[in-house]
């Protein structure tokens, strides 16, 4: 019998990178209203506030400062937001974290010109993960200014939660749980509303409508249309419900709102799983030689390698053909910032530098590292590379 395990670090130019920890922002994109001069008002600017959450297993993390923070058993499935290295683009934008880790704007972190209307926000967290190392990971948040003034459009979507509890069998667990409910506003001149999905960043397709109670395949959802006599008029006040149906082997489902002429949303849903017990557990991660980030698509290589735990014997597993050993298959893949997933190709058998174009596949047996250059990264962007991988006990 075959074990399976699969893990991800994403390796960024600027900004820090991440883990396979699960984790997500509570309001991952947040626009502002403001009137023709650009300045938001300081109650539309209290309007917004976003949580982190955190999951090590099915275990919900506990915030705590950064200055507190350790990989000692103190700490077991404590997470903390490295507030002195959020990262913003452009730095014009700010935002605070208060003592229980809410994230809001700051007093002035929010330009005052018409023509800065938008941000990304880079916010790096650490998670003691009950290893002996702490965890990194980067969640990225949007922020928008519309001009309500010049034509003004905002789509909002409030999910009724961001995740799914499975058991190590991928079964629903516990059973029962309410579909996700995920609301939709829409106010403004926004036009027609398109929705579509994102799976484990494979990039951006039509969510069709499903008429069914449950939404049971990864490409149809329930739409329901609360407003309009037609079946294919989305507005707002309508809804899409995502049941776990949905998920089919995925591990993140994202649903994009868009206006055909003027306002944006997004939001994610998350596979939440526990590890299997006894000898079919696996501990998967990917480790850099160097850390997660280029600046200026320059910096040192990287080694990639990824490391397999029996979870049994605590023994790192390593690839052998000898009988009673164990055969260990890597699968590579990455995701570029554009969302397209392509298998890794690297210069040949023996050389494992990572390349664009040419070369032969990263996979195979034993073939647990890739090479890295600043190059391979694209300029202010992120690659997320990840392994999937298939271990056998050899007879």
């Amino acid at each position: 019998m075959s074990r399976v395990a699969s893990g991800a670090i994403t390796l960024v130019d600027i900004a820090d990178g991440g883990s396979p920890i699960s984790a997500f922002l509570t309001n991952e994109n947040h626009t502002f209203i403001a009137p023709l001069s650009g300045d938001v008002v300081q109650g539309e600017r209290e309007n917004f506030e976003t949580d982190v959450m955190v999951f090590v297993g099915t275990t919900e993390g506990t915030y705590t400062a950064f200055s507190n923070l350790d990989a000692t058993a103190t700490y077991h499935n404590y997470y903390s937001i490295d507030t002195d290295n959020i990262t913003y683009s452009p730095n014009t934008w700010e935002v605070s974290v208060n003592s229980t880790g809410k994230i809001s704007m700051a007093n002035s972190g929010i330009p005052s010109s018409a023509t800065d209307k938008s941000c990304t926000v880079s916010i790096p967290i650490k998670v003691n993960d009950t290893s002996s190392t702490l965890k990194s990971i980067t969640l990225q948040l949007t922020l928008i200014k519309s001009i309500a003034a010049a034509n003004g459009a905002v789509i909002q979507l409030s999910p009724s939660k961001q995740f799914f509890t499975y058991d190590d069998e991928a079964t629903l667990s516990p059973s029962g749980q309410n579909n996700i409910v995920i609301g939709v506003l829409a106010q403004g001149d926004v036009g027609t509303l398109s929705i579509e999905k994102n799976i484990d960043g494979s990039g951006w397709t039509t969510l069709a409508n499903d008429t069914s109670a449950n939404g049971d395949t990864a490409d149809k959802a329930v739409i329901s249309i609360a407003s309009g006599s037609s079946s294919t008029v989305f507005d707002s006040g309508d809804t899409i419900t995502i049941s776990p149906g949905n998920f089919d082997d995925s591990n993140v489902f994202t649903v994009k709102v868009t206006g055909a002429t003027g306002g944006i949303d997004s939001t994610s849903i998350v596979r939440v799983k526990e590890g299997a017990p006894g000898a079919a557990s696996l501990y998967l991660t990917i480790e850099s030689s160097d850390g997660v980030m280029f600046k200026n698509n320059t910096g040192t290589a990287k080694t990639l390698t990824c490391v397999v735990i029996d979870m049994e014997s605590g023994t790192e597993l390593s690839h052998s053909s000898t009988s009673g050993q164990y055969t260990v298959n890597y699968d590579w893949s990455r995701v570029d910032a554009g969302g397209s997933k392509t298998d890794v190709k690297v210069t040949s058998v023996s050389d494992r530098s990572v390349v664009s174009t040419g070369g032969v596949s990263a996979d195979g047996d034993g073939k647990n590292t890739l090479i890295v250059d600043a190059g391979d990264i694209s300029d202010n962007s992120s690659t997320q590379f990840s392994c999937k991988v298939t271990v056998t006990l050899n007879t």
